[in-house]
């Protein structure tokens, strides 16, 4: 791992937490390592320039009350959407989905924050389910202006929803003509999420222990235990990572890329690490024709599925406050 534990060993953990007070040292760590592998941090001197204007500046927390938002509107959601996962044949069981759908609420609901918190702006999002062939779950209905008046938004913005760990977005196949700007989100939101969600409003203590011990299942003793035993619920750090918009689209940056040998110096391949721009049969399109043909694998994901994807790493993307106050403008035509 690029930070380790000793603060003596690496003087950057202690900036870190200097910056980013509100995250525990592992979701640190985690954010930072994904912003050097997606190009947010081009190098170390410019370590403490990332934190100060990027990640502490676009990060914020969601609440339990954020969590019970999210959880409603996607189980609303959830059961009318197919059960595949995009490009693949995996099935997901309905409570999957339902939680899967939540964490993109939830980045809907961090977005939402953001630009409260930063800029003032108070987005009404839109949770509406239409036809599921139209349904893109991430939209802003409209935005209530400090009079109390409801406008609609000049652009249309749709959201992708990641770990902390990812530094792609992606955007598959004709969704890149359904909005103006995309926001990337990471979301700190650890595996056991909807585990403690569960504890912290007492459906474990008060409605299934219970049965377990009438049943027979367990003993108190031993419900007590599993009690004692349930994590936490903590409020989730959100990372608003940056955007895309028709500029980058339209004229995207060339590729960075570099070759990978075998050990008995063979090529066999190609990593891309820095690209804006189509991949196609899981070939980006941006490269030297008589490239196209190789072995690509992309940084940290390593390949995306066989269908069409416009795809952009983070440190590729909009990011600063001035583009961020450009884009509140459009989004109020001009009028906050």
């Amino acid at each position: 791992m690029l930070f380790k534990d000793s603060e003596v060993e690496n003087p950057f953990n202690g900036m870190l937490m200097e910056y980013l007070p509100d995250l525990d040292k592992d979701q640190a760590k985690k954010l930072a390592d994904s912003a050097r592998k997606g190009g947010e941090i081009p190098e170390f001197s410019l370590f403490e320039v990332w934190l100060q204007q990027r990640a502490s500046f676009g990060t914020v927390m969601l609440d339990s009350m954020d969590y019970v938002t999210a959880l409603t509107h996607a189980l609303r959601v959830a059961p009318n959407l197919a059960p595949t996962d995009y490009g693949t044949s995996r099935q997901r069981d309905l409570g999957q989905l339902w939680t899967d759908v939540a964490r993109g609420f939830l980045g809907e609901i961090g977005f939402a924050k953001f630009m409260r918190e930063r800029f003032g702006l108070d987005l009404v999002l839109d949770y509406s389910l239409g036809p599921i062939e139209e349904y893109l779950p991430s939209d802003i209905k409209a935005i209530k202006m400090p009079d109390g008046n409801l406008v609609e938004p000049g652009v249309k913005i749709s959201f992708k929803t990641t770990k902390f760990s990812g530094i792609w977005l992606d955007i598959p196949g004709a969704q890149i003509g359904h909005s103006d700007v995309f926001v990337l989100i990471k979301l700190g939101i650890p595996r056991e999420h909807f585990l403690a969600f569960l504890k912290w409003i007492s459906f474990i203590k008060d409605k299934l222990l219970p049965h377990a011990v009438e049943s027979g299942a367990i003993n108190q003793t031993q419900a007590q235990d599993l009690w004692d035993s349930l994590p936490e619920f903590k409020k989730i750090p959100c990372y608003i990572c940056g955007f895309l918009d028709d500029r980058l689209i339209k004229s995207p940056p060339g590729p960075v890329f570099r070759a990978e040998h075998t050990r008995a110096g063979t090529l066999k391949g190609y990593l891309m690490q820095s690209y804006v721009g189509w991949v196609k049969d899981r070939k980006p399109e941006l490269v030297p024709e008589e490239l196209r043909s190789a072995n690509w694998r992309f940084e940290s994901i390593g390949t995306f599925s066989a269908e069409e994807h416009f795809v952009a790493n983070a440190g590729s993307l909009i990011f600063s406050d001035l583009e961020w106050k450009n884009l509140v403008k459009k989004l109020t035509k001009g009028k906050l």
